[in-house]
């Protein structure tokens, strides 16, 4: 089906009885086969035209007589005038045969003349007989015509319209299905709709000669055949199509799949595939419906026509993340801070996870922070107040102050704890793992394993400095293995030595101390330097020759800018004997 119809033939593979050539009446035949002709032709009307019962014609059969051909005689006669001198001669004997001769004559004269009525008796009937046929198919079909397999034989053309338009499946409406299933109807004349049966049914018409109906009537079938086509106005319908498919629905919205967390875990929503429809697409589906209707097709789903807008997350691609996230609440990641082991439980963190519209989730820092500052606030000893067992005065408490010995969770929000609890909840895999302490400068945050417990990450391995007594022991797993006096710093505000858990850190020998201090300036060398701070205070145990004694109230008016300040012998001892990492306790208690 088409929008338009061209001026054209529309008939294809038929017969064209069209172009035979004009009849032309039979004409009368020789004398010899008159009767024979007429009789012939009559019979073969007559018998072609039995199936037609309002133009039945008849013709009644005349019987042929056969010709008697006269009697020639064998004379010759050579001249009128020799003629009659015979005759004269022969009058007498030849006047009996002379009569008979004469009445043979007149009979066959009158044989012929019969037989010539007879002749253009037959004629006459064939000529109206022929009249009277052409006459009954003026107007109509011929006999034995077909259009598209459709008899319209001795229909007028809008008889044959009629029965074409009624067997040839042209509705009087269109109905468009949408994907939500609901259909909308389009009456065909809102779209000034019409067929090409008229035009086809006319040109059938037109081909046909009716001057040689009686081929017809002889068995002669004229076929047609056609495609249906039709015309309609395609900006009525696109308009109409706009307003009531496209504009008059419930659009529904097309949704991506996602994950969502439920107090069972875990669902797989699945995508939304909506009915709104992709702008960009509108026109495709002007051009559908236009090319369906034209093709004849009068029932148009419009349901998979590829215009609606659609998930760009389908269940299927976030199946593997589901997949994993399923088994999150059996996760536990597992941090070992060496007397036992923190473990962040998937039952736990699943909370933190934020999902994302294409299957993937993030988790919530905030969270993580929280979860790192708990365990700092557990696990962390760094500058932290201590219940320590003194030689001198029984339990006491070691405040945190300056020292820097003990464990530090490193709580940095890039590259620290946070990050690293991130990458592995992200992973989504049980592992045990060893917490990340301060590093910086070659100095690691960190206390002696071999030592930590719940309650004390000290140990029995130790230096004590009583601040007060002036005097430092060394413990080796308990047993005190030296002690000597010491003077301390000069109790002021730049130079007094600040209580507080320290460490060994580095030992070097010798060594060149150089520092400034509340507007003192040093520069001295040294045979053993035990360094127990960062770099920053630069707090040491260290041989001072050049102090007269140690111990007692000398630090008061001779002690050092911070260090502490022992003999010779003490401060080699302490070099060979203690090892780097020791905890140093000194105390003002």
């Amino acid at each position: 089906m088409a929008n338009e119809t061209n001026e054209k033939d529309l008939f294809f593979g038929s017969e064209d009885p069209g172009k035979d050539p004009e009849p032309v009446v039979p004409a009368a035949p020789a004398a010899s086969g008159k009767e024979e002709l007429a009789r012939q032709i009559a019979k073969n009307m007559a018998m072609n035209d039995n199936d037609d019962d309002d133009d039945d014609i008849s013709f009644a059969a005349v019987p042929a007589k056969k010709e008697v051909q006269p009697q020639m005689s064998r004379q010759t006669s050579y001249s009128r005038e020799s003629s009659r001198s015979s005759s004269s001669r022969s009058h007498s004997s030849s006047s009996g045969h002379s009569s008979s001769r004469k009445k043979k004559k007149k009979k066959s004269h009158a044989v012929d003349i019969v037989c010539g009525f007879m002749a253009l008796a037959i004629v006459g009937g064939v000529i109206g007989a022929y009249a009277y046929g052409k006459k009954a198919y003026d107007g109509v079909f011929l006999a034995n015509t077909t259009i598209n397999k459709i008899d319209v034989s001795k229909l007028t053309k809008d008889e044959a319209i009629a029965k074409l338009t009624g067997q040839i499946d042209f509705n009087d409406k269109i109905t468009i299905t949408k994907r939500d299933g609901t259909r909308v109807d389009i009456d065909l004349k809102q779209l000034d709709f019409s067929s090409n049966i008229q035009d086809a049914v006319t040109q059938a018409y037109e081909k046909q000669n009716h001057n040689l109906w009686f081929k017809s009537v002889m068995g002669n079938e004229s076929s047609y055949e056609f495609d249906p086509d039709s015309k309609f106005n395609e900006t009525k319908l696109n308009a109409i199509i706009k307003k009531n498919v496209i504009e008059g629905q419930n659009v529904i919205e097309s949704k991506n799949a996602y994950i969502d967390r439920t107090d069972d875990g875990f669902e797989l929503v699945k995508e939304v595939v909506g009915n709104s429809i992709d702008e960009d697409k509108i026109g495709d589906i002007y051009a559908y419906i236009s090319s369906e209707l034209a093709k004849g097709n009068f029932d148009i789903s419009i349901a998979d026509l590829d215009v609606y807008e659609k998930p760009s997350i389908l269940a299927s691609d976030l199946q593997k993340q589901y997949d994993s996230l399923a088994g999150i609440a059996d996760i536990e990641i597992s941090f070992d801070f060496v007397y036992e082991k923190a473990t962040l439980k998937g039952s736990r963190f699943i909370d933190w996870l934020d999902f994302n519209e294409d299957g993937s989730y993030s988790v919530d820092r905030d969270e993580v922070n929280k979860y790192v500052d708990e365990l700092a606030e557990k696990y962390d000893t760094y500058r932290k107040d201590r219940k320590f067992k003194s030689t001198n005065k029984g339990t006491i408490t070691v405040e945190g102050g300056s020292g820097i010995y003990g464990w530090w969770l490193n709580t940095e929000p890039e590259g620290g704890m946070a990050d690293y609890i991130t990458e592995l909840i992200e992973d989504g895999k049980s592992v045990t793992v060893d917490p990340i302490f301060y590093s910086s400068g070659g100095i690691d945050y960190e206390g002696n394993p071999d030592c930590w417990t719940a309650k004390d990450d000290i140990g029995n391995t130790y230096l004590e400095i009583d601040f007060y007594a002036q005097h430092m022991w060394f413990y080796k797993n308990g047993k005190k293995k030296w002690e000597c006096d010491i003077v301390s710093g000069l109790p002021t505000e730049g130079r007094n030595t600040p209580e507080g858990v320290y460490k060994l850190w580095t030992k070097e020998s010798p060594s060149k101390l150089k520092g400034e201090n509340g507007g003192d300036k040093w520069e001295t060398t040294v045979s053993y330097w035990n360094n127990i701070s960062d770099w920053g205070t630069q707090i040491g145990i260290h041989d001072a020759t050049w102090q007269p004694y140690f111990g007692g109230e000398l630090y008061k008016w001779s002690g050092s800018h911070g260090c502490i300040n022992v003999s010779y012998d003490s401060a080699k001892y302490v070099y060979e004997n203690v090892p780097i990492g020791t905890p140093v306790v000194a105390y003002w208690e």
